[in-house]
């Protein structure tokens, strides 16, 4: 709600006027002084004119969400509300007696101006089953229990997976269909209030899917399949990266299997030629598995840092060591091919002769 309680004044030398901090609706603004006490007496003859109405602080409240979606339209974070902007909101919303006399004509039955909207306040996943027990004056839990319980008796009953996931598809279609309630009107519309909105003129602005995608994310169920997806990750890397390290010890026995691998191809074969001669050369020498054993070990650490990162959701400290161990890696590859490139330069001369 409003607070009309000064959090603090502060002197603008470059307007050379004076702002005062206040907190509509939740939301935190920078409000000229002028512009400040031009809102007050706005909110003040709104309750005045529902005074005698019993649902006056649940409109008023409505308002000042109203008052705060539009602010928060107008003027980006920090920015000080003049009060032109005041007037212009407080214009496009209406006068108090506007919205009494409006309040006064309304019908009473509350259900005929109820419409059907996705609840994305308290959704699980896109608000559909909460919107559905508000239209139906019914509570949320039921709907989601149906659509589980369908999904299940299909499951267990119905063979094929059309019919499996057709109360998932039922879930899509409604959600697709169903507007969300994102602004004040949405919300009123929505529960059927008695207040009428036809004063606020702004529209509901066309929702992308990007936006829509980002809901889904940012819902209970998107949060917690996101969760169960980056521990099962973390799990797979830790594993792979503990794996992999454990892989080092053999790795330091391979130059001695492919000496014996090479002599004995020699029994069989003969001498080598000189393209042999350098394979034999490069895959027998220590150093090269030197290079191989720190490229693996590096990525292994990569692997084992961020598998543990994603499994407890920790926070990667400031000098960002994932980052680092990335770049360590891939100067190893680098080193490694350029160790490669030198010894085949250096016997170019006899595989060419």
């Amino acid at each position: 709600m409003y607070n009309k309680k000064r959090k603090g004044i502060n002197f603008d030398s470059k307007a050379m006027k004076t702002t005062i901090k206040v907190n509509i609706a939740g939301y935190s603004f920078t409000v000229e002084e002028d512009a400040y006490f031009e809102l007050e007496k706005y909110l003040s003859g709104i309750r005045e004119s529902f005074s005698r109405d019993g649902n006056a602080e649940e409109i008023v409240r409505d308002i000042e969400e109203r008052i705060a979606e539009l602010l928060n339209e107008r003027c980006s974070c920090g920015t000080p509300v003049g009060i032109n902007a005041i007037m212009e909101i407080c214009g496009r919303i209406g006068r108090p007696e506007e919205l009494a006399e409006e309040k006064e004509t309304q019908g009473q039955n509350v259900r005929q101006g109820k419409r059907l909207y996705r609840d994305t306040e308290n959704r699980v996943i896109g608000g559909v089953c909460s919107g559905l027990g508000i239209y139906f004056n019914t509570d949320k839990v039921l709907f989601r229990l149906i659509f589980i319980a369908a999904f299940i008796i299909l499951f267990t009953f119905v063979s094929g997976s059309f019919f499996c996931m057709s109360s998932a598809l039922v879930y899509i279609c409604l959600w697709i269909a169903m507007p969300a309630a994102r602004t004040v009107e949405d919300k009123c519309r929505m529960k059927g209030k008695p207040i009428s909105l036809s004063s606020f003129r702004d529209t509901p602005s066309s929702v992308s899917i990007s936006s829509e995608a980002k809901e889904i994310r940012n819902s209970p169920a998107g949060r917690t399949a996101g969760r169960i997806i980056m521990s099962l990750s973390g799990i797979i890397m830790t594993i792979t990266g503990f794996a992999g390290l454990l892989s080092l010890i053999f790795i330091q026995k391979v130059p001695e299997l492919a000496r014996l691998r090479i002599d004995r191809h020699i029994m069989d074969w003969g001498t080598l030629d000189a393209h042999e001669m350098l394979g034999r050369d490069i895959i027998t020498d220590q150093v090269f598995w030197w290079f191989i054993i720190t490229v693996i070990g590096i990525f292994c650490i990569w692997m084992l840092y961020n598998g543990i990162r994603f499994i407890f959701d920790l926070k990667p400290p400031s000098w960002k060591p994932g980052a680092v161990l990335f770049v360590l890696w891939i100067i190893s590859i680098l080193a490694t091919v350029t160790w490669v490139l030198l010894q085949v330069s250096a016997a170019l001369p006899s595989i060419m002769a």
